[in-house]
């Protein structure tokens, strides 16, 4: 680069809405981070012309345009469970898990088209009334009676209870652990689903 050139950096910070910062070849550390988008742009000193500016600007743009073009992350697609007992009941439905009582069990259809992994999911609202350990055990698959996680059943709860290759059928029971009782509605956004395509 000829003696007197200087390069600007103009940066899209990622969180906070866009903003500008420039860096200047004899400053490095004005523009620190490595995980922004930035476009680097050379001017001669000492002030560049008008048509500098507008190819500043126009570079700039194409950046923006650029960073707020790329795609946003793909949201899941999310299967609600059939009661075993009861598989023709619509969503919504009430669960109620107390303790001493026999397990329940749910299962989900997942369609043949689903890319894995099957994540078994837990969401609930903070309405829930009460707060009990779960197990869950497979019914099904290639480890029929394997525990396959223990979640805490509480108000606001949000937890991966374990994930799976995607079958097309794929069943649990659920039984409380220890002298607790929880109750939550299936259905509406919460409750114990399945989610693939992510």
């Amino acid at each position: 680069m000829a003696t007197g050139q200087r390069m600007r950096r103009y940066k899209m910070g990622t969180s906070g809405g866009p903003r500008i910062c420039y860096q200047d070849l004899l400053n490095p550390d004005t523009c620190p981070s490595k995980s922004s988008l930035c476009i680097q742009l050379i001017y001669l000193d000492p002030v560049p012309t008008k048509s500098g500016y507008q190819m500043y600007l126009l570079f700039l743009l194409i950046g923006l345009a650029s960073a707020f073009a790329m795609p946003a992350k793909r949201s899941c697609a999310v299967q609600y469970p059939r009661l075993r007992s009861d598989p023709s009941k619509p969503l919504p439905y009430s669960i109620s898990l107390r303790p001493g009582a026999n397990p329940l069990g749910i299962g989900f259809t997942i369609p043949d088209s689903a890319a894995g992994p099957c994540s078994l999911m837990l969401s609930l609202p903070a309405s829930v009334q009460g707060v009990a350990r779960v197990n869950v055990v497979a019914l099904d698959g290639p480890a029929p009676g394997a525990l396959v996680g223990t979640t805490t059943f509480t108000a606001g709860g949000q937890a991966t209870i374990n994930s799976f290759a995607c079958r097309p059928q794929m069943c649990y029971s659920l039984q409380v652990t220890g002298d607790q009782a929880v109750g939550f509605q299936e259905g509406g956004g919460w409750g114990v689903v399945m989610t693939y395509d992510c």
